[in-house]
């Protein structure tokens, strides 16, 4: 800093070519899409038979469908949802100090914002698309997010549940904690 309060950049800004990192993000994308691709029949076919719009497989009696499937899947996905989820906030410090006792409190002031929030925001609507998609598709997928327009323009975190159809996962990873990269893709309009 010098004597007028003026900042000074100590070292030079990270150099990278902006051509060379959109391609390795090209080349990323294109990677996990093809490796997804090997799954959309499948997961086709799962959405289809969970729906009850697969083609029967008896010949002489092309109207006639006994699908449990859906019912199945629903019961399972009410059952789940039916504990009322909750959030609990435990503090990690040392018991019985002053500190720990403010963390108490905080921590319980937090599991009411967090419990009134998920109430009045939807968030287990959010949570029961997911479980419709783990169910489908062996994944469902959730994202926190900080959502500007919610609480009248002040923004708040929101819960949003994410389509596997839209997201692709690097290829090579064996869980997600090992996955390098999950893309997200959505299709936009110049305006958006």
């Amino acid at each position: 800093m010098t004597a007028s309060g003026t900042l000074i950049q100590v070292e030079p800004p990270p150099a990278y070519d902006e051509q060379d990192f959109i391609a390795r993000l090209k080349d990323v994308y294109g990677q996990a899409k093809e490796t997804k691709a090997q799954m959309t029949a499948e997961w086709k076919r799962n959405y289809r038979v969970t729906m009850n719009r697969a083609a029967p497989a008896v010949v002489a009696a092309p109207g006639t469908r006994a699908n449990e499937v859906f019912p199945t899947v629903d019961s399972r996905i009410g059952w789940m949802t039916d504990q009322e989820i909750q959030f609990s906030i435990t503090p990690a410090c040392d018991p019985f100090s002053m500190y720990s006792m403010v963390s108490d409190t905080l921590g319980e002031q937090l599991e009411s914002i967090l419990n009134s929030t998920m109430k009045s925001d939807g968030w287990d609507g959010e949570i029961s698309k997911m479980l419709w998609d783990a169910a489908m598709f062996g994944c469902g997928f959730m994202k926190c997010v900080w959502d500007s327009g919610l609480a009248d323009g002040y923004g708040n975190v929101a819960m949003k549940s994410t389509s596997p159809w839209c997201l692709y996962v690097d290829p090579y990873a064996t869980d997600l904690d090992d996955a390098q990269y999950i893309i997200e893709v959505h299709t936009m309009s110049a305006a958006e």
